[in-house]
């Protein structure tokens, strides 16, 4: 093989290998999260989900691995609340996010987040259960910039995206 043929061969290889890590990357980033039908849910979990929150409207469902294990998200319009719900197979419920009121907040959580950031306005404001333990994630809008923050329920910011 020429020099020429060569470099093109380890070239057009180093291009794929790229290719397929960038894939896998995106997968890993996106959570690995896939869309599926409602059909195609666990009648466990549709049951589970419907007995829990019986005048939600569904609006998306996905199912996702995680440690050789599925998981289903059920994600729901109930009046003004939005919300996620994270099942696994069985119809146990893993995680429930819901948008709230700003003014909802536990007055820990808001004093937490004034004092840190002053003159930060909220945009979003979520509860995310699991189990017995409760956090707030709060998307702020600082001037033209937007962050996120995460604050546990005693008023610690333990997480800034």
């Amino acid at each position: 093989m020429s020099d020429s043929r060569r470099g093109r061969f380890a070239m057009t290889r180093s291009v794929i290998i790229l290719l397929v890590f960038g894939i896998a990357a995106t997968s890993l980033a996106t959570g690995g999260k896939k869309p599926i039908s409602k059909k195609q849910l666990p009648p466990a979990v549709l049951s589970a989900f419907t007995e829990q929150f019986p005048n939600a409207i569904i609006v998306a469902q996905s199912k996702e691995q995680r440690e050789k294990k599925w998981y289903y998200e059920i994600r729901s319009k109930d009046s003004t609340i939005s919300r996620g719900v994270l099942f696994d197979g069985g119809g146990t419920i893993i995680e429930t996010e819901e948008s709230m009121d700003p003014e909802s907040l536990p007055h820990q959580v808001a004093e937490a987040v004034r004092v840190k950031y002053p003159k930060a306005t909220m945009q979003h404001v979520a509860s995310v259960k699991r189990g017995d333990h409760v956090e707030y994630e709060i998307r702020l809008l600082l001037g033209t910039k937007s962050t996120q923050v995460v604050v546990n329920s005693a008023g610690k910011l333990f997480k800034v995206k």
